[in-house]
């Protein structure tokens, strides 16, 4: 699910010069590294690692920027809310991406059609992930 939206999302990305997360994102730290304008050089779809025990794990969306930040986008295009559950999964996935490439300044957001659960949204808020509903900046 979420395909044609990870695509969207990803081809966005590529397609803007030196933007801020902030134009796709709310809740992001309140800090200059979110309103720091990226230069991504690299996007990737769904990509895949591996925990040290084996666990495959897969990010829907990865961008680099050229100051070594990377934006790590879950995308779920569902007409039901997220729940916290989801979202603790994701920061999972973050943390360990964040562990293998420990010089790489981890930024995750999180896409949600259907919205997220007031808990969900208030985890993502304490976590400094960034979340959505749609994305304006391309429409």
């Amino acid at each position: 699910m979420g395909k044609f939206a990870e695509y969207q999302l990803a081809t966005d990305f590529r397609s803007r010069k030196r933007f801020p997360l902030s134009v796709y994102f709310n809740g992001l730290p309140d800090t200059d590294i979110a309103n720091t304008p990226l230069n991504i050089i690299e996007v990737k779809q769904r990509v895949k690692f591996q925990r040290q025990d084996g666990k495959e794990m897969e990010i829907d969306v990865m961008a680099l920027s050229d100051d070594n930040r990377v934006v790590l986008v879950e995308v779920k295009k569902r007409n039901e809310r997220v729940g916290i559950t989801v979202v603790k999964d994701f920061l999972e996935k973050c943390n360990t991406y964040a562990t293998m490439f420990a010089d790489k300044k981890i930024m995750p957001a999180f896409l949600s059609t259907g919205g997220f659960t007031e808990e969900a949204l208030l985890f993502c808020e304490d976590k400094e992930i960034g979340t959505a509903e749609k994305i304006e900046y391309f429409v």
